[in-house]
């Protein structure tokens, strides 16, 4: 009864490959059972740009937006999307074998150089896993 009165967060924790630039990135949902959210509907293509955008300039990871949110009926409902953008940094070798590499921008080198320090210091090499 006390969690249907009061508002509260919920925490989901997104793991990454060792692909990105960073480990993780958390996704944090307002929950509040008394105040039904207004709908929201942005441009997700103008989302996913700025998301990029930001990702790539400050060589931020796990960058979040709100997409878009719904309430559906009964009003107790309500769906959101959101869009997440991290700094992913490719193995060239994986993406050469399987022909992906045309379709992928190129990294600024500054990345590629960082994982390349991880990975011979720090970071233990794991298997692709293909699909």
């Amino acid at each position: 009864q006390l969690i249907s009165t009061r508002p509260f967060k919920i925490s989901l924790k997104i793991n990454f490959s060792d692909g990105c630039g960073c480990w993780n990135t958390k996704v944090e949902f307002p929950v509040n059972f008394q105040v039904l959210a207004d709908g929201i509907n942005h441009d997700k293509d103008d989302v996913i740009q700025k998301l990029k955008k930001t990702a790539i300039q400050d060589q931020c990871c796990g960058q979040i937006s709100l997409v878009e949110r719904k309430n559906l009926l009964p009003p107790t409902k309500e769906i959101s999307i959101y869009a997440i953008a991290t700094d992913f940094v490719a193995y060239n070798a994986y993406l050469a074998s399987t022909g992906l590499s045309e379709d992928i921008p190129k990294s600024s080198g500054y990345i590629m150089r960082r994982l390349k320090d991880n990975i011979s210091t720090e970071m233990p090499l794991k298997k692709l896993k293909c699909c």
